[in-house]
């Protein structure tokens, strides 16, 4: 199938390009380059940010699993955010598109572009908590570069993060950080504290921090 992937190398060198995508919101607010959050290492604070809201429950690693993955497109169309213009829908296609690509030539790979597409439709329970994991992770990483003295270009993050979320459980552990009572630059060893301490509470009614 001609411009799509025919093994599971070749998706593999693209997705190892998410290393060199820049986050564009973090750009776009005068982070440099060299301190800019790349896309892989959104990705990897998601996947452990699923792991620890979920408990590390193998049964639920479909969340993890869905973070894994959600922003494998950006390996191939970059990462525009709202400010650059781009039609929802024409957004919608290329990132379909390119999952297609990457997920064409590895096994599993229907699961693979099945996963995303739920994940991107934003309807199932997972997909719904997913979307807010990702959002949550931005206010997180905020609270970092607050660290390094970006505070005035970073706080608008903070009100849009807290409109996305819906899910008590988040909306408190949101509501903790903003407290900020932990190192910055520590905050996202924070978040996971935070986030095990809500499935704790959910499973038994106690909070250990």
């Amino acid at each position: 199938m001609d411009g799509l992937t025919q093994s599971p190398m070749e998706s593999l060198e693209i997705l190892y390009g998410l290393k060199s995508v820049k986050r564009t919101g973090w750009l776009r607010r005068g982070v440099p380059p060299e301190l800019c959050e790349s896309s892989a290492a959104h990705s990897l604070h998601v996947i452990q940010a699923a792991y620890f809201f979920t408990g590390g429950d193998t049964a639920n690693y479909d969340l993890v699993d869905m973070m894994a993955m959600h922003d494998w497109p950006e390996a191939i169309t970059g990462d525009p955010t709202p400010h650059d213009g781009l039609d929802p829908k024409v957004k919608h296609d290329l990132e379909h598109a390119a999952m297609i690509e990457i997920t064409h030539g590895i096994p599993d790979g229907k699961k693979c572009l099945d996963t995303w597409l739920e994940y991107d439709a934003a309807q199932t329970p997972n997909a719904i908590i997913a979307k807010q994991l990702d959002k949550l992770d931005a206010a997180v990483k905020a609270l970092y570069y607050e660290s390094l003295g970006f505070k005035s270009a970073v706080s608008d993050f903070y009100p849009y993060t807290r409109e996305k979320l819906t899910d008590p459980r988040l909306i408190r552990v949101f509501e903790r950080l903003m407290k900020r009572d932990f190192p910055l630059e520590k905050s996202h060893l924070a978040y996971f504290l935070y986030l095990g301490a809500e499935k704790e509470r959910s499973s038994n009614g106690l909070i250990t921090l």
